[in-house]
């Protein structure tokens, strides 16, 4: 299982709850807040999504975030349905969050790469599940390429 975080590292905005729905798609990788705020989708995330898919990942969201504003942004460029899960909660403690996931796809750590731009949440996490495998989007991965050839290693 490959699960993402949303802000700054599947999209360019660092904080998705603070945009105003609904939105409107301006090009395949941009999309407009009611109030004007851009949020730009990562070079390359469509393409890394379809070949996780097609290599069997199973993909998963844990964002700490306002879960129907981030939802909305995921349907808006249309990668909601990528992913089999979606922990999406308003508040920072991601190893709960990680808890209900693996509760809910009856896999554990040992089965996770978790993608996290980050350093405290990727922290947080590993401590609680010192055996998953995380990657610090923009330091470990700058780019989606870059995040594919490190994911190429691992699967």
């Amino acid at each position: 299982m490959v699960v993402f975080d949303l802000d700054r590292t599947i999209w360019d905005h660092e904080d998705i709850s603070a945009t105003t729905p609904p939105y409107r798609a301006l090009d395949a990788s941009r999309i407009a807040d009611s109030g004007g705020t851009i949020v730009t989708l990562r070079s390359g995330v469509r393409e890394l999504l379809g070949w996780l898919l097609e290599r069997g990942a199973l993909l998963a969201v844990v964002s700490w975030n306002v879960e129907w504003i981030a939802v909305e942004a995921l349907k808006s460029f249309g990668i909601h349905s990528y992913f089999s899960f979606l922990i999406i909660e308003f508040h920072p403690r991601k190893d709960r969050m990680f808890e209900k996931l693996f509760r809910a796809s009856g896999l554990g750590p040992k089965n996770a790469i978790y993608i996290d731009d980050d350093e405290g949440m990727v922290r947080l996490v590993k401590k609680r599940y010192p055996e998953i495998h995380t990657i610090l989007y923009l330091r470990d991965a700058r780019s989606m390429g870059e995040l594919r050839r490190l994911l190429e290693s691992l699967l």
